[in-house]
């Protein structure tokens, strides 16, 4: 990386070389940019199993720009947690273990990218899951009947 500097001493640029492309942007501030925030880290909280069970099911997701053909998504309940796998193309068929934040919100307990928002009817029933993955559109499936 090289900095370009003016007649002053001034920094006024910098110049990368990545991946065989040389990379080349003007300075256009002198302010130091604010500091990200690191995300926060989920929390997982004991829910009843009722609360777990009402989530189990068969969810069916339309198509997408991520998931042309749409995916199938099945959800079951291993002792205090869920499990979901995905299945559709380009999906590899992987089980993964969600944690409830909330009785409605879960996380991925080694990917937390993952997120899933359980919608249920005014009844208490689980009608829908909103599925959260980084760097994927959110989309929406629905709870298959069983």
């Amino acid at each position: 990386m090289d900095f370009s500097r003016n007649a002053q001493g001034k920094v006024t640029g910098l110049s990368m070389f990545y991946r065989g492309e040389m990379f080349s942007y003007q300075k256009v501030s002198d302010e130091i940019p604010k500091a990200l925030e690191l995300p926060k880290r989920p929390m997982a909280i004991k829910l009843d199993t009722a609360h777990l069970d009402a989530c189990v099911g068969h969810y069916e997701f339309a198509s997408n720009a991520a998931f042309p053909t749409g995916m199938k998504l099945t959800v079951w309940r291993e002792g205090d947690h869920l499990k979901q796998q995905a299945f559709g193309p380009p999906l590899m068929p992987i089980a993964i273990a969600i944690y409830p934040e909330s009785d409605t919100a879960f996380f991925g307990a080694k990917f937390y990218t993952v997120q899933m928002a359980f919608h249920k009817n005014d009844k208490g029933g689980v009608t829908a899951v909103v599925s959260h993955v980084g760097g994927l559109p959110d989309s929406e499936g629905k709870k298959f009947k069983n």
